[in-house]
């Protein structure tokens, strides 16, 4: 595999800090791991060899393109370390939107495309609609590295891709958190104008919609379709809860449906 940079082991060890760097990490990825609970070493060069430990194996599950993100949850879950992950040095940022036929592997062929090309996959949303896959990612990359992504993601399973850039100072802006949030779901029987009928209730209040998710299934019983929409909601700023609850139940009653609402800590 390409040697694309080095892997940063940043360690606390018996209240001594330590680091270990290895130029030769096959891996464009940087972590950086603080032991908050460890054992101070027995004996004199403990450490050391624990660090030879942790090097080997970290190299070993580098060398797969979907390992490292098991390598940080396992260590997270193990109570001993907190990982962050460093940002990849990029100077283009853009939102990609694909939609191909489903297959088998497909997220992972995805994956290895943007690894292989200097890219970071630093969020993204994928889903399977029908017989169709569609996914949208925010990807970091180098310039030149970041046109061959877009130009080679459309071989992929033929996919059909669609770019937008993302200026750097939109991509390191800081999103606040929002003042009220909270969860909603939908179901009735289906019939056109729901989604509009609903936000249209949300932003008459102000309400942004943060996530969406519809679909529609057969009920048990008569053969009838009937609609399903769940999302979550937000406030930059506090709202009236009875007033919405009010409007809620009442559109509810005209179109026939259930709509129950969920309000959030915003610390979620």
């Amino acid at each position: 595999m390409k040697v694309l940079a080095s892997l940063t082991f940043d360690l606390t060890l018996g209240g001594s800090k330590r680091s270990f760097i290895d130029p030769n990490t096959p891996s464009h990825l940087e972590f950086l791991f603080n032991f908050h609970t460890c054992f101070p070493p027995a004996l004199p060069g403990q450490d050391a060899a624990m660090l030879s430990t942790f090097s080997s194996n970290l190299k070993r599950a580098a060398m797969h393109p979907t390992m490292m993100h098991m390598v940080r949850v396992n260590l997270a879950r193990a109570g001993m370390v907190s990982v962050s992950r460093a940002s990849t040095p990029a100077d283009s940022h853009f939102i990609l939107t694909a939609t191909g036929p489903d297959r088998a592997g497909i997220v992972f062929d995805i994956a290895k495309l943007v690894l292989d090309n200097n890219g970071d996959i630093q969020e993204s949303r994928m889903m399977r609609m029908g017989c169709d896959f569609s996914l949208m990612m925010r990807v970091a990359a180098p310039k030149p590295d970041a046109d061959q992504i877009t130009q080679k993601l459309g071989k992929v399973g033929g996919m059909s891709v669609i770019t937008h850039p993302v200026t750097a100072e939109r991509a390191n802006q800081v999103v606040p958190k929002p003042a009220w949030k909270a969860n909603f779901n939908v179901e009735g029987v289906n019939h056109p104008g729901l989604v509009y009928k609903v936000t249209e209730l949300f932003f008459a209040r102000g309400l942004r919609v943060e996530k969406l998710h519809t679909d529609t299934k057969i009920a048990p019983f008569g053969g009838t379709v009937l609609f399903l929409m769940d999302g979550t909601i937000i406030s930059d700023k506090p709202i009236d809860f009875a007033d919405l609850k009010e409007a809620s139940e009442s559109l509810s009653s005209f179109l026939g449906i259930d709509l129950d609402l969920k309000p959030l800590p915003t610390s979620e």
